[in-house]
């Protein structure tokens, strides 16, 4: 039996092979919804898949114009993004 530690505030978990190596190819996609509201907060993938179509968040008085990899400006996140780490991306507005 091997021993993995998922988090550091977590104890000691017993893991087999298997489910060590599951936790080495999942990805957490964080959705920061940058002062609005959003149904998911979010999600795991694959490492490698696609990230798909992400939920609209709302905000009201703004427009939502998209999720990016900043909560100022940076990179707009597509539907076709392949994820291959953890990530956080923000939804961004417009008044």
């Amino acid at each position: 039996m091997t021993y993995a530690k998922l988090h550091d505030d977590e104890e000691d978990v017993d893991l087999d092979e298997d489910e060590i190596e599951n936790i080495n190819v999942r990805c957490q996609l964080i959705l920061d919804p940058n002062g609005g509201e959003c149904e998911c907060s979010s999600f795991m993938y694959t490492k490698g898949s696609e990230i798909g179509t992400l939920p609209r968040p709302i905000r009201p008085g703004y427009t939502f114009i998209g999720w990016y990899t900043n909560s100022l400006e940076g990179r707009a996140i597509n539907s076709s993004e392949v994820i291959s780490e953890d990530m956080t991306v923000y939804a961004q507005w417009t008044k």
